[in-house]
């Protein structure tokens, strides 16, 4: 199972994630960023991916792209240095 939460403080939104990133979740994911997009004054958003377990090819690709238009990810984890591997255990 797949879920995103949405957490709002002090003006601020990010978004956490718990279980594996894949399939549709991704899409889902991908919809979620899109519609918090920051206008170009806002601070970037923040994704926590603490509680992710893991991801599928597309899910792995979507952080990546994520990450390279500034988005900031949080709590990740040492011993899951491959997310996909953990996906498909």
């Amino acid at each position: 199972m797949f879920r995103i939460y949405l957490h709002s403080r002090r003006g601020s939104e990010w978004l956490s994630l718990e279980g594996n990133l894949a399939g549709a979740g991704v899409g889902e994911l991908e919809r979620c960023w899109y519609t918090l997009a920051p206008a170009s004054n806002s601070p970037a958003l923040r994704l926590d991916v603490s509680r992710l377990h893991g991801t599928d090819r597309r899910g792995e690709q979507l952080l990546s792209r994520m990450q390279r238009k500034g988005v900031t990810l949080t709590g990740i984890r040492k011993e899951v240095s491959n997310l996909r591997h953990a996906c498909n255990k």
